[in-house]
């Protein structure tokens, strides 16, 4: 390293951060909208809050997200990150900002990495630079950034684990590649596996390197080289088991029907390499130089184009990479450097004069026509390989570097700022409504004053929110993960039929459903609109106010109701929620006698229609036409004090997204069905609500999204809360030890006056391990969900651990893992030390 490779590496920083404060704007933060305001800062500072709160490291349990959820469930988000875990040396500093400024370092960090890495084989400093600029501007780098950061957060190691290969073949040296490979999976466990084929592809790339290498010696080299790797992967074992545990039982939603015979039949799609941040997002010149690697005299360079075509253009390869998932190339993103490494070898020899421009041309000019239909991107797809061969052109006449340089630098440009300009930030005046100080503050003295332990639920931006804890004694019902306890969200949306609000299912929200809340033990809700029906106010500044409901279940509890679930199974939705709240589901035969208070009814209404819908009823069936957002208000004069009204009707279309998704809100309880072909469908084709207030409930307003709606089946309901209040009496209740819960344990006593069930309304686990006075219990998987246990009468101490499954067999292999690497280390040491 040079003084002109630091300039060049200060060029390049400047330039990534011109970059990224130029298109986040003066008003914005440096975070997208698009899950980075609800996921990508809150979980990590959640993991910080917990180890601040029990000092444990290594946490199997989150007690405060998804009404109580195997941590492991998290792994994606940052859990035992290495970039995270240097926050917790940091208290002092607001974990939105770390995330901010950390994003923006990795990015950075990244083009000085791959520029030395190029570097240090012998690429000249210009070759180096303008690859360098082309791979920090590739469109997943920077965007992702500020979006999906675990679709890049991951770069710097891998690009340290082909450093360490270098070194690996260069001077036998090994620690930098293990080191790089724990990191890469502690980083991002998804991402690794293709950053572990692409570090493996460049080692056998570099084996190829060796003069005179024959099969056995590449294939011992190659083994070797996997061991090596393994020892890597060992270390990380304390993540990856336990979160090899978590997808096989709670992965997200699937693309069904997908054909895999199909997926062996080689497709050349242009769009795995340009310009969507969704795939590897370069301009035309990485297409060009993967193709010239076809037509190098370089064995090695012919290998890895090669191989890099077989996983980027047969799709079975990258359905495996998506974990059987789906069909999608934000999994190629890892194999970047690679492309970057191709993108230095054809500028290296377009500068030494080395290649044949007609046959590339003729080549990628057919990839174009056979792949692109007449359309907007086959359009730039020539403009950008027009604009790369004429600069190549006139190189060649001229011998003027900067004739071939500036247009590459100009189209990478423009690539990322095109891309860039469509993200929807977060704006400084969004995040402080929605994380205002003041709420935070209000939420932090009720649970300082109330020392027991509830739920609380902020009924206020809902997504934003959904996985933000203000206090570690903050215990909330929402969470939104890839991975989840799938016999929870099974529960949430298909036994209770909360409403959907969002177009994911994996999006378990916080409710305003006065039932769910009982059942949940949500004791507080905040918000600075409508409170539902039992909750009084607490207290209130101007952004907010807080309400307590002291008539909800406790978190632990004992009834003598019983019903069976093959009883409970032929019982229909709405009724089905009163047994869950009257008693408990179980394997056990029923002992009592199921009365339901639930009363069917017509509602007595009027209505007024807004000027922006059409509506037309024909056979029970309602066809609405929506121009734009608009309400039909309904007054109600048969719902009497105190009753809830539950409503539920039928879709019977389901529009393509062309006209968008639908939804139907009432009285601010809102439902969406997404439209027909969107990947992550939320199959809502039953709309269902649980509608509530403190005042008698006259009034309905319906509001509708702009489309076309077919509804049917319209039934209402209506209970009486008084009812659902009697319910949480008439059990025998935990008294929560707040002393002593925390972590992965809880603590509790209970007076139990008959023999029955003990029901919790923690989701059920195979982690769970119970005592009652010191004798262990065998845990039951209650009311469709929930964990569980027959219990006698007396009086009891009652322990409940979480251990994940999986982990201390992952801990084990990170021993030993960590064990191999310093025997290692010391061996090459001494081996070192003898020539």
């Amino acid at each position: 390293m040079k003084k002109k490779d630091y300039f060049y590496l200060l060029i390049l920083g400047i330039v990534g951060l011109a970059i990224m404060f130029f298109i986040k704007g003066s008003n914005n933060l440096y975070g997208s909208e698009t899950d980075w305001l609800s996921q990508h800062w809150v979980l990590p500072e959640y993991f910080r809050t917990l180890f601040y709160e029990t000092g444990n490291l290594f946490p199997n349990y989150a007690p405060n997200l998804g009404a109580g959820q195997n941590i492991y469930n998290f792994s994606y988000y940052g859990l035992l990150n290495p970039i995270i875990l240097v926050s917790y040396l940091l208290p002092f500093i607001k974990m939105v900002d770390y995330i901010i400024i950390s994003s923006i370092l990795i990015v950075i960090f990244s083009a000085f990495l791959f520029y030395k890495w190029l570097k240090n084989n012998c690429f000249s400093d210009k070759v180096a630079f303008i690859s360098s600029f082309v791979f920090m501007l590739a469109n997943p780098i920077i965007f992702h950034s500020h979006r999906h950061i675990m679709f890049i957060n991951y770069m710097p190691f891998i690009i340290m684990g082909l450093m360490g290969i270098d070194k690996y073949f260069k001077d036998n040296k090994k620690s930098l590649l293990i080191l790089s490979v724990f990191l890469l999976i502690m980083t991002s466990y998804f991402y690794s596996v293709g950053g572990l084929i692409a570090i493996g592809i460049y080692g056998i790339y570099k084996i190829l390197n060796i003069d005179n290498i024959d099969i056995k010696n590449f294939s011992l080299k190659l083994v070797k080289l996997i061991l090596i790797m393994l020892v890597g992967i060992l270390m990380a074992g304390v993540l990856l088991l336990p979160t090899i545990g978590i997808i096989a039982n709670g992965r997200g939603q699937s693309v069904k029907n997908i054909d895999i015979l199909s997926l062996l039949i080689p497709k050349i799609n242009p769009e795995v390499l340009l310009y969507t941040p969704y795939a590897l997002g370069f301009t035309i010149i990485s297409l060009v130089s993967l193709i010239y690697g076809f037509f190098s005299k370089d064995r090695k360079t012919i290998l890895l184009s090669l191989l890099l075509s077989i996983i980027f253009f047969v799709p079975i390869f990258v359905y495996l990479l998506n974990g059987m998932l789906y069909v999608r190339y934000k999994v190629l993103i890892p194999f970047a450097p690679l492309i970057g490494l191709l993108i230095a070898k054809f500028i290296s020899d377009v500068l030494k004069g080395k290649l044949k421009l007609l046959p590339i041309f003729v080549v990628t000019v057919m990839v174009g026509l056979l792949n692109f239909k007449v359309s907007k991107e086959l359009i730039v797809y020539f403009i950008d390989l027009l604009v790369l061969f004429a600069a190549l052109y006139f190189y060649f006449k001229t011998k003027k570097e900067q004739i071939f340089f500036i247009p590459v630098i100009f189209m990478v440009l423009l690539n990322s700022i095109v891309s860039t300009s469509a993200e929807t930030f977060v704006t400084k005046d969004r995040y402080e409504m929605e994380f205002n100080e003041g709420k935070e503050v209000l939420i932090n003295e009720i649970i300082d004053q109330d020392n027991s332990y509830y739920r609380f639920n902020n009924l206020d931006a809902t997504l934003s929110t959904v996985n933000k804890i203000y206090h570690p004694n903050y215990f909330q019902t929402s969470l939104y993960s890839s991975t989840y306890n799938n016999d929870y969200n099974d529960f949430y949306y298909n036994v209770f039929k909360n409403a959907i609000p969002y177009r994911n299912r994996v999006i378990t929200a916080q409710s305003s459903n006065i039932l769910f809340q009982t059942l949940m033990g949500v004791k507080y809700v905040g918000t600075n609109g409508n409170e539902p029906i039992g909750y009084e106010k607490v207290t209130e500044n101007s952004v907010f106010a807080i309400y307590k409901n002291e008539n909800v279940f406790p978190l632990g509890y004992v009834t003598t109701n019983i019903m069976s679930n093959n009883d409970y199974k032929n019982i229909e939705y709405p009724y089905n929620l009163e047994p869950l709240l009257k008693g408990v589901v179980t394997n056990n035969f029923s002992n009592y006698f199921y009365q339901s208070m639930i009363e069917k009814i017509d509602l007595d209404y009027t209505k007024k229609i807004g000027k922006n819908i059409q509506l037309e009823v024909q056979d029970n069936i309602y066809r609405l036409n929506v121009a734009e957002h608009d309400y039909i208000n309904l007054d109600v004069a048969n719902i009497k004090k105190d009753q809830m009204l539950i409503i539920k009707f039928e879709l019977l279309n389901n529009p393509r997204c062309s006209a968008g998704d639908i939804s139907v809100s009432i009285n601010n309880v809102r439902n969406v069905l997404t439209c027909r072909e969107w990947i992550y469908h939320n199959r809502n084709y039953s709309f269902e609500y649980v509608i509530s207030s403190n005042d008698v409930l006259d009034k309905l307003n319906v509001g509708f999204g702009k489309g076309v709606y077919e509804i049917s089946n319209i039934e209402t309901y209506v209970l009486d809360y008084n009812y659902i209040k009697e319910m949480t009496n008439q059990i025998d209740k935990m008294e929560v030890n707040m002393d002593k819960t925390k972590g992965d344990s809880i603590y509790g006593k209970i007076t139990v006056s008959n023999d029955g069930y003990f029901v919790t309304t923690i989701p059920y686990d195979k982690g769970f391990n119970i005592t009652l006075n010191g004798k262990k219990v065998i845990p039951k998987m209650v009311n469709q969900s929930f964990l569980g246990f027959p219990i006698d009468k007396g009086d009891y101490e009652v322990v409940i651990k979480y251990a994940s499954p999986l982990f201390k067999e992952g801990m084990y292999l990170s021993v030993l893992g960590f064990v191999s690497y310093l025997g290692i280390i010391i061996f090459d040491y001494r081996k070192k030390s003898c020539k």
